[in-house]
């Protein structure tokens, strides 16, 4: 046997019982029992609601600074599922975008795979990005975006609000004025001092000697073995050549005639270039020991960053 429902007027319901041997109906006009019938056979067909993932991009920041074109940079970022099941292996794009509005349409920097992320669990990244070598000279944001279909999409971009800077080409600036050591040869260093509106840089070099003085050498003032020189030349771009100066004759705080290198350039040569605000490198050809070779620099401290940063920027932007 099995029972038919129709809704035969506006106010009535017909139930029919139907069977191989007989057939009867009737009609009942209630439309608060057609609503209680149809709601009880609903219920039949309802199932338990599924599990469901649902990741979203905490925050990312990409490592302030200047980067040049081509260079890579360090991006970091922190991913939570808040949904009831795992996430499941899954892909996370950069953009760089220059308006910080992130899309897919965006410079693609680069993509990571996340193997899995557990239900109400994080995870964090910190990954290495290339910037392309075409990219264009100006501001620009990082932002991160989720390949993955889960419950809630919105949530699934993110973006860095503080912009990083590519240059396409170093220049040199005033930014870069302040001592720079190799940390191999601690105790060794150099100071330089640009001078945009002169086009000029100028440089010292606090070493030793080529050997260790004898035993029973004495100074006055300082070690035996202390060596200083200095050296300037006018710059291009980022790098300077400059001539090599050697003083001599002169007495500590005492007014003296002091000689220098005569010929200009006959002690040899040192050229200064940089790679970006906190890298660079002094390559020397010092004729008078027959001496050449390379110092990777790097400075003291790191507060003039920020300054030389600014400079480059301002300085390809035109502003």
């Amino acid at each position: 046997m099995f029972l038919i429902l129709t809704n035969t007027c506006e106010k009535g319901l017909t139930i029919m019982n139907s069977s191989v041997s007989n057939k009867t109906s009737f009609s009942l006009f209630s439309p608060k029992l057609f609503l209680i019938a149809v709601s009880f056979f609903s219920s039949l067909g309802t199932v338990a609601a599924t599990a469901s993932t649902d990741v979203n991009i905490e925050s990312i920041n990409a490592i302030d600074g200047a980067y040049e074109a081509g260079e890579d940079f360090r991006a970091e970022a922190t991913f939570n599922n808040t949904g009831d099941d795992d996430s499941g292996v899954f892909k996370v794009n950069f953009y760089a975008s220059t308006d910080g509005n992130v899309t897919s349409g965006d410079t693609l920097l680069g993509a990571i795979d996340i193997n899995n992320i557990a239900a109400g669990a994080s995870q964090s990244i910190n990954e290495s990005v290339d910037l392309p070598e075409g990219l264009i000279a100006g501001d620009y944001f990082v932002g991160a975006i989720i390949d993955l279909t889960d419950n809630d999409t919105s949530n699934n971009i993110n973006v860095d609000e503080t912009p990083i800077y590519v240059f396409t080409e170093f220049m040199m600036n005033a930014g870069l004025n302040d001592a720079w050591f190799n940390s191999v040869t601690n105790g060794q260093g150099f100071f330089i001092t640009v001078f945009p509106d002169l086009g000029f840089v100028s440089l010292a070099w606090f070493t030793y000697d080529t050997e260790q003085p004898p035993p029973e050498a004495t100074a006055n003032l300082g070690d035996p073995g202390h060596r200083w020189l200095t050296a300037g030349g006018f710059y291009a771009g980022n790098q300077a050549v400059m001539d090599i100066d050697f003083t001599s004759g002169g007495i500590f705080d005492t007014p003296t005639d002091v000689q220098h290198t005569d010929p200009a350039g006959s002690d040899g040569t040192l050229t200064l270039t940089f790679d970006n605000c906190g890298l660079g490198k002094v390559e020397y050809d010092i004729t008078s020991i027959d001496a050449q070779g390379m110092v990777p620099i790097k400075r003291v401290a790191t507060d003039n960053v920020v300054v030389c940063n600014a400079l480059l920027r301002d300085a390809q932007l035109g502003q």
